[in-house]
């Protein structure tokens, strides 16, 4: 559970980024025609995907993309973390359930042998 929300919250920051940076690419970079193109350009940036139909061309524009760069390379990183650490977190919740298995089973079998011992 804990991993499905951490995956929400990141989805929301990396839309936020994505809108904040777009408007901030609208703004500074003069190849940036509108904010839609803003936020397009640095989604398909900070996804790595590059279609390379927006390119920022001033030096702040440039700056801006190679930040995005790195935020969703961190970003991507974080994603597979945390939906690795939640596919395992169930595998360890099954295992779990079936070695507490074993353990019950393990000590009635001692139980019965200490009885037939006396």
């Amino acid at each position: 559970m804990i991993g499905k929300r951490s995956l929400v919250y990141l989805l929301i920051l990396a839309i936020s980024v994505a809108i904040a940076s777009g408007f901030i690419l609208y703004i500074i970079d003069p190849n940036v025609h509108s904010l839609f193109d803003g936020i397009w350009s640095a989604w398909v940036t900070m996804t790595h995907v590059g279609f390379g139909d927006v390119v920022p061309t001033s030096f702040f524009g440039r700056l801006l993309s190679a930040i995005l760069i790195l935020f969703g390379l961190a970003l991507f990183s974080l994603s597979t973390a945390l939906f690795s650490v939640t596919l395992m977190g169930k595998n360890m919740d099954a295992w779990g359930h079936e070695v507490r298995q074993i353990e019950q089973e393990t000590s009635r079998i001692e139980t019965d042998e200490n009885q037939i011992l006396k």
